[in-house]
């Protein structure tokens, strides 16, 4: 296994002991990899991955420095047939867009998120969201934003008494407080650096449905395509089978990159119906239904 991020200082194992739980849980998962014999190489990445026509036959794995840039002199090469590659996780705000809702930016959250209340209420009256998707924070935390929305809910309809369902929103709220600390610290430690593109080359595939490269996108945006629905036009990057369900954060962060952009300035990708792949049969279902 093979960990961008570095083993935890003190200053940030303090933050994260904010939450024992989710640092036991952590600590428990690395015992069991090293139990079962599994290396983990903290401070690396993977530079390179090898391959034939019958499949991947290697990756090529640097240590890199604080901003993730690979080391000099410091690869090695590793045998593998398989390789799972992940950057962190994002908010679907695919549902919340159609709806409406306005939207923030928080690197911490996950990046592009519905604002929401206090109750956990967008901008969108009656419209709540619980869970990562409004911002990933994890299952411990959107238990506890389910019960805080819950709890909004059911007094709004007064279906429920307002004392008890006061003490239980607070409680949620003091854990959901906890748990948005740890994620603050948790980003801070493990969140994406610049140097993580070090190893991106002209030829590299970004949009995979397309088959558009970081030379052509980089090649639009030199060429005045400097928001993601231009760029989406120019290069069709996002326009397949997925919808930039995959390759939109990646196109956004070589757009920042390429263009100079804070990615906060960046919108995120048009959220359009159907938001997934139908068959041409569910459209006749649906028409003979309402028929």
């Amino acid at each position: 296994m093979v960990d961008a991020a570095r083993l935890p200082g003190p200053l940030t194992a303090v933050g994260l002991a904010t939450v024992p739980g989710l640092l036991a849980r952590g600590i428990a998962w690395r015992a069991r990899l090293a139990l079962a014999g599994i290396p983990v190489l903290s401070g690396h990445m993977v530079t390179a991955i090898d391959g034939d026509p019958d499949g991947v036959t290697g990756v090529e794995v640097a240590a890199i420095d604080r901003d993730w840039q690979p080391r000099r002199g410091q690869r090695r090469r590793i045998a593998a047939s398989i390789v799972g590659m992940g950057f962190g996780v994002r908010p679907n705000i695919e549902l919340t867009r159609l709806a409406g809702a306005e939207h923030g930016w928080d690197a911490a959250l996950g990046g592009w998120h519905p604002l929401r209340s206090a109750e956990l209420e967008t901008t969108v009256p009656g419209l709540f969201v619980a869970g990562d998707g409004g911002g990933v924070l994890g299952v411990d935390n959107a238990l506890a934003e389910g019960a805080i929305a819950a709890d909004a809910i059911a007094r709004r309809l007064g279906h429920a008494n307002r004392a008890l369902l006061g003490w239980r929103a607070s409680a949620a709220a003091a854990r959901r407080g906890r748990q948005r600390l740890f994620r603050t610290v948790l980003a801070d430690w493990s969140a994406l650096r610049p140097g993580a593109f070090a190893a991106t080359t002209p030829d590299t595939i970004v949009c995979r449905c397309e088959d558009v490269t970081a030379g052509e996108l980089a090649q639009a945006v030199a060429a005045g395509y400097r928001a993601p629905g231009p760029l989406k036009m120019a290069t069709r990057a996002g326009m397949g089978l997925c919808q930039g369900r995959v390759c939109a954060p990646a196109v956004q962060h070589l757009l920042a990159r390429e263009a100079g952009l804070d990615p906060a300035g960046i919108p995120p990708p048009t959220a359009r119906v159907p938001l997934r792949p139908l068959p041409l049969s569910a459209f006749i279902d649906a028409t003979a239904a309402a028929d």
